[in-house]
């Protein structure tokens, strides 16, 4: 609930010709907070066990959730609100709506499927490398949150390249293909 939530509220916080650069500040502060806490973590857990992770866990939780008390977000709110059914009826609406506007512009509609053709095998890889680092390397933990962290990195430079590259056209969905290609021959790197 609360990753949507922030995605849909960044229009809302910024005007629209710094969006880009906002939506990836937003992404680069999500994976610098992964990059640190997973190559943390997997330090910590070495050190101090799970039940100290998850107290720290609980309460970086706590304090996101008391310092986002204070944004004030713009919002327009419906005149009448609906109600179950209704609402349902509603939300489907919109999401086919929205997907209806992907699939009809064909550079959205490529880039929807390859990333969620990423997505589907980049899912396995997450939940597989546990596995990998103490079954295949015989390593502990902490290199697990090492290799985390080495992905971590990989984000936020791709970000801070998306954000800072002023790239249309062309020159843009080359840029994205050679980041696909780039992010898929890192992967083979890692399994090797």
């Amino acid at each position: 609930f609360f990753t949507p939530a922030v995605q849909a509220a960044v229009p809302d916080l910024v005007p629209e010709n710094k969006l880009d650069l906002a939506n990836s500040l937003n992404q680069l502060a999500i994976f610098i907070s992964l990059f640190i806490g997973q190559g943390l973590g997997g330090i910590l857990y070495a050190a101090t066990g799970a039940a100290v992770l998850f107290m720290i866990n609980a309460f970086t939780y706590l304090f996101s959730s008391a310092s986002e008390v204070f944004i004030k977000i713009p919002q327009t709110l419906p005149e009448k609100s609906m109600k179950g059914v209704s609402t349902l009826k509603t939300f489907f609406a919109d999401t086919m709506e929205g997907l209806r506007y992907v699939w009809n512009q064909k550079g959205m509609r490529i880039l929807f499927i390859v990333a969620a053709l990423l997505y589907l095998f980049i899912a396995p890889m997450a939940l597989l490398l546990p596995f990998y680092v103490e079954d295949y390397l015989n390593l502990d933990a902490s290199w697990y949150g090492y290799l985390l962290m080495s992905l971590g990195v990989g984000s936020v430079l791709g970000y801070l390249i998306a954000g800072t590259a002023n790239v249309r056209g062309r020159a843009q969905s080359n840029m994205i293909i050679f980041s696909l290609l780039g992010a898929s021959l890192t992967m083979g790197i890692v399994g090797f």
